[in-house]
């Protein structure tokens, strides 16, 4: 695996890491709660003023209440209201090694994750009405928010589909920031399983964000 601590831009600073533990709420919970190990990385370039937010998520052969292991469809960022955002992702693919991280297939700057299913479009319809929902299952429809970025994958150690992944790429997001001490806010990464298959599920977790963020959901 690539050093998740390893700046992914010239003139960027390690600031921040921190690696968690993801569990799922009680009611779904087996045995093990603790399905998940996600790292939180900020890096900084006192140049331009500039930040990257990275989040890399391990996922555990853990088996849930419904028989199932959680999958994750979604991991979603949030404290970037009225900021301009770049998003990107590295996908490690060695030629010589079994593949263990899965891509992602869509980022968007929103705060609801939507269920992909066979015959769904690639991209999500904007709702004709505010609805602002973690989790959108039957209109397939997500509001633009700038606050959060949300980005879809398909993370899953025992995968019905076949395609058994149990890492994410990491995922990262570029924006403007202070130099204040860097800061976690609650709740602003989301680890979300959308119900393809299983059951639709969000873990919230503290994470960096600019500072002065408001994690408003």
């Amino acid at each position: 695996m690539r050093d998740v601590m390893r700046a992914p831009l010239a003139g960027y600073k390690l600031v921040a890491y921190t690696s968690k533990s993801a569990l799922v709420p009680e009611k779904y919970v087996q045995a093990d709660p603790d399905v998940a190990t996600v790292s939180d990385t900020l890096w900084r370039n006192p140049e331009n003023g500039f930040c990257l937010y990275g989040t890399h998520v391990q996922l555990k052969n853990i088996t849930l209440k419904n028989g199932k292991s959680f999958e994750l469809n979604d991991v979603v960022r949030g404290g970037f209201a009225g900021k301009s955002v770049e998003a990107a992702y590295f996908f490690s693919n060695h030629p010589r090694a079994a593949r263990e991280t899965e891509v992602v297939f869509r980022i968007g700057r929103t705060f609801t994750s939507v269920r992909h299913m066979p015959g769904d479009s690639a991209l999500p319809k904007l709702p004709s009405k505010a609805n602002e929902k973690p989790i959108a299952i039957h209109d397939h429809e997500a509001a633009v928010n700038d606050n959060w970025v949300d980005f879809t994958t398909d993370v899953n150690p025992q995968d019905p589909d076949g395609t058994s992944y149990p890492y994410t790429s990491t995922l990262y997001v570029k924006a403007e920031c202070a130099t204040a001490e860097p800061r976690e806010y609650e709740g602003a990464i989301r680890l979300r399983s959308t119900g393809q298959g299983q059951d639709a599920i969000e873990i919230s977790l503290p994470g960096y964000a600019p500072p002065g963020a408001i994690i408003s959901q």
